[in-house]
């Protein structure tokens, strides 16, 4: 009797040891569905497909930068661009034609999720496209962000930083 507990307790200990832990499950918004909303929320934009766009954006950001129809998100949009070369042309001494977010750049890390809430990072490369001849120039951007069900509730810069490989020579 007591062979036949001891090896039932050894049997036990070997499923036990390899059967997965709780608390080293993956988080309920992996990253990957993270960058997917960003994906689609910054393709929109550059379709210019607003109501798809506005749609993704959560009731409390809406509020926050005061855009109610796809109109509203419109003009937001096309001033926010025109802010960023306005930046670029005062700061970097740099003419923009136009800026552009890689869209296959976006990548996203989940730092919490509770509660069909998510807070993360997210990274994606912008490409600013200078008047006149000349190659384009690339910066990484990295986002502060929070869903909440599923659409964007907070959206902060976090920092932009010069990339692309001729940054080096133009440094020497």
């Amino acid at each position: 009797m007591r062979r036949f507990l001891h090896a039932l307790l050894i049997a036990t200990l070997m499923i036990l040891s390899v059967m997965p832990r709780v608390e080293a499950a993956p988080p309920e918004a992996p990253d990957s569905a993270l960058a997917a909303v960003f994906f689609r929320y910054y393709g929109a934009l550059q379709k210019e497909r607003y109501e798809e766009a506005l749609g993704l954006l959560h009731e409390r950001l809406r509020q926050a930068l005061q855009v109610r129809t796809a109109k509203d998100l419109a003009a937001r949009s096309i001033v926010a661009q025109r802010d960023l070369v306005d930046a670029f042309r005062r700061f970097d001494k740099l003419d923009v034609a136009k800026t552009e977010v890689d869209l296959t750049s976006i990548k996203a890390t989940v730092t919490a999720a509770e509660a069909g809430n998510v807070a993360g990072e997210v990274v994606y490369d912008l490409v600013v496209f200078p008047v006149g001849p000349g190659r384009p120039l690339m910066y990484r951007v990295v986002m502060d962000v929070g869903l909440s069900q599923g659409l964007i509730i907070r959206l902060t810069q976090e920092s932009i930083t010069r990339i692309d490989p001729g940054a080096i020579r133009d440094v020497l």
